[in-house]
């Protein structure tokens, strides 16, 4: 037979199931057209068959080896080459050609045999399909998830055919398959019909009666929907949660249960989202059924964004349970306190997580407000309010009863903190330590003073004449004078600290004193034996009221007052106690001194 008559017969068989003018779709070389591409025969590329692959009700696949391009494909004929089979199979091969999609096998190419048969070449998948994924291992922890992804897969792959008009009518676990590499693909779509045309199609009752959904036993066309393959992918749903088929019971016990449609009462261990998923999506009435496929996909996947949210509340639970058994410890050691954040950390972590991923999750909102609760507690009572007050800030999970004990403690902080500062200060300004350098230097002048007055007097007590008040007046203008000089430029220094204050006020009161008591003596005649006893009490009395400042102050106090008195009762010696009055000054100033300058050093 001629290649132009092969087309021609090939055309009129496919014009059985495709619509429209068949030649404006199919373009084959025809006989008079040379061949350009070597090894090209009139029809297509020369396809090698070699092994069976598999066998269905409707057809047989073979491995082809293809020679341009050069690959694997699997090529399905019909098991009766020109009948009622092979029609079916361009049925479904026209149906799934136009469903170019990632989840969907591909269609190569629609061609006729050298033996005038209908092949299908498509993609050759490699993997097992979901029925007897679920056989080997049904039961194992990470078995659901896989399941659960592949359906999410499917679901892709019937939106978009329901998107193009097409519903599939027969999804089920065996015509799900799993590739070696991950992949998925929705099979067999030899019953699905174009619900944009659906005289071109059969009514009759079809699908497989153990996940049907119950409109499809009218066998009428108009009954089914977008809605019976949302069934469908129940049925299949429920397969993955219980190992077998939703629908186990044979003939017309069977149709009844179909008709039925009754929910499922699901182990306690199967999860409440699953199962009420799969119940609602197999509900009889298909306006009660989930909405579509794609909010069928919606379901699974926020189911498996909860079950990581609860798989972080496990993890937040078991931190938080070390938490708790570190908490109730009385003693805790420093290795233990940093185990006991290092955890709090953790746990909170995760409760945190699962409530963004899941806000809905109320175990995991209860055990985060219980941590910071009990921690806020827990450091209220070790004094770190300010710790406590920040986890709760950072949270913004505090009971109203411990925010008010961490008001109430941080507002009795502030007291302490402000009595404690004010405390300091007035240790501050009462310390005689401070400002004891320059209490030092003051302590050195006040020395050179006494040494210089030590020196008059030893120079009045050698002169042959009475000693002139104005002589007395004038020494203590030049003393109050250099001392005067030295007190301005400390006065910062001395003015920053009561007992710097003291000292300063001391000083001048006594050289004042002295000077007071020398221009007054001078102005009424007074002679000078009792003005320099006048200046004894007054000097006495300076250097009392400077105690503590200067620290031998009451010493030097006493002194000048028992020279005041030996001036007092027995004149005579007025000069003589001076001298031993100024020589004990010079003594205990230079002691003062000293110890000043060695504390300083320290």
């Amino acid at each position: 037979m001629s290649a132009d008559s092969q087309l021609t017969q090939f055309k009129s068989r496919l014009a059985e199931v495709m619509p429209g003018d068949i030649t404006q779709t199919l373009h084959y070389p025809s006989s008079s057209k040379p061949q350009t591409i070597e090894g090209l025969d009139a029809i297509g590329s020369p396809i090698q068959l070699s092994s069976i692959l598999g066998q269905g009700g409707m057809g047989t696949v073979y491995l082809g080896r293809q020679g341009l391009p050069e690959r694997e494909v699997a090529v399905k004929k019909a098991k009766d080459s020109g009948g009622k089979l092979e029609r079916l199979l361009l049925h479904e091969a026209t149906i799934t050609g136009r469903l170019e999609h990632p989840n969907i096998v591909p269609i190569h190419e629609i061609r006729q045999s050298t033996e005038q048969e209908i092949e299908v070449v498509m993609k050759r998948v490699q993997g097992t399909t979901l029925r007897e994924f679920l056989n080997t291992s049904f039961g194992e922890e990470a078995t659901l998830d896989t399941c659960l992804n592949v359906l999410v897969q499917t679901s892709h792959a019937l939106a978009f055919a329901h998107s193009q008009g097409v519903i599939h009518r027969d999804v089920k676990s065996q015509n799900i398959m799993i590739g070696d590499f991950g992949e998925t693909y929705l099979l067999d779509w030899g019953i699905a019909i174009q619900q944009t045309n659906l005289s071109r199609f059969q009514e009759g009752l079809v699908g497989t009666p153990s996940g049907m959904a119950p409109e499809m036993l009218s066998g009428k066309l108009a009954d089914v929907s977008e809605a019976t393959d949302v069934y469908l992918l129940g049925s299949t749903l429920h397969e993955v949660l219980m190992g077998t088929p939703r629908y186990q019971k044979e003939g017309t016990d069977l149709f009844q249960e179909i008709r039925r449609s009754e929910a499922f009462e699901y182990p306690k261990h199967i999860p409440d989202e699953l199962a009420d998923l799969a119940n609602r999506s197999c509900h009889q009435d298909p306006k009660q059924r989930i909405e579509s496929v794609v909010v069928f996909r919606e379901w699974v996947e926020k189911y498996r964004k909860h079950k990581h949210a609860n798989a972080l509340l496990a993890t937040g639970l078991r931190e938080m349970k070390v938490v708790e058994a570190i908490m109730n410890m009385e003693n805790r050691t420093q290795l233990e306190r940093t185990k006991l954040y290092y955890h709090l950390h953790r746990s909170r972590f995760a409760f945190e997580r699962a409530l963004a991923i899941n806000p809905k999750l109320g175990d995991a909102l209860k055990n985060l407000q219980k941590l910071v609760n009990n921690l806020a507690e827990m450091l209220l009572e070790e004094g770190n309010h300010e710790a406590a007050a920040w986890f709760g800030e950072s949270s913004g999970l505090l009971e109203p009863a411990i925010q008010q004990k961490i008001e109430a403690a941080m507002k009795d902080a502030a007291s302490e903190k402000e009595e404690n500062e004010r405390l300091q200060d007035i240790g501050k300004e009462n310390d005689p330590l401070a400002s004891i350098k320059t209490r030092a230097g003051l302590g050195l002048g006040l020395l050179v003073c006494a040494i210089v007055l030590l020196s008059s007097l030893y120079f009045h007590g050698n002169k042959e004449s009475p000693v002139a008040t104005g002589e007395l007046v004038t020494e203590a203008l030049i003393l109050c004078g250099g001392v005067g000089i030295f007190l301005f430029l400390l006065r910062h220094k001395l003015m920053g600290t009561l007992v710097g204050q003291r000292a300063m006020v001391g000083v001048m009161g006594a050289l004042g004193g002295m000077l007071a008591v020398r221009w007054a003596c001078a102005s009424f005649g007074i002679e000078a034996g009792a003005a320099i006893t006048l200046e004894k009490f007054v000097v006495a009395v300076a250097f009392i009221t400077a105690y503590p400042a200067i620290p031998s102050g009451m010493k030097i106090g006493g002194l000048s007052l028992v020279a005041a008195v030996i001036g007092v009762l027995w004149p005579l010696l007025q000069m003589l106690s001076s001298v031993l009055m100024l020589a004990g000054v010079v003594g205990l100033l230079s002691w003062d001194t000293l110890r000043a300058l060695e504390t300083r050093n320290k």
